[in-house]
């Protein structure tokens, strides 16, 4: 049997990537992208929605391109696997955790307001 940890998401940058330079040259880029669910309630006929913020990093030459093309609210397309990250939080002393996409694939959405068609990222390729 194979394992599979892939996730796919299509949603909208929530702030300006941050971007850190790492020991060995290495880049690193993370941002926050939005994705919102919605549907009407059976009973009420209401419309519902809620919005997910998932927490997505890129490395190398991909996160280059992040921190250049991505801007708060744009739209973007990202695939990758999932990291749990643990640590204690100084102030409370509880456990936390946190789930971290990592960048396989990044296709940046919308590009038609600059004239180009929508650009693609696969292992750090626009």
């Amino acid at each position: 049997m194979k394992c599979v940890d892939s996730h796919t998401i299509i949603g909208y940058v929530g702030k300006a990537p941050t971007v850190k330079n790492m020991p060995g040259g290495n880049m690193k880029a993370r941002f926050s992208v939005a994705t919102t669910r919605k549907w009407q309630d059976k009973k009420t006929s209401e419309w519902e929605e809620r919005t997910e913020w998932h927490t997505v990093e890129a490395w190398g030459y991909l996160a280059e391109r992040v921190e250049r093309d991505l801007k708060k609210g744009s739209p973007v397309y990202v695939q990758g696997s999932t990291e749990t990250q643990r640590w204690t939080d100084t102030a409370t002393k509880q456990e936390r955790t946190q789930k971290i996409i990592k960048a396989a694939d990044l296709f940046l959405l919308g590009e038609r307001s600059r004239g180009g068609s929508d650009k693609k990222t696969s292992h750090g390729e626009f």
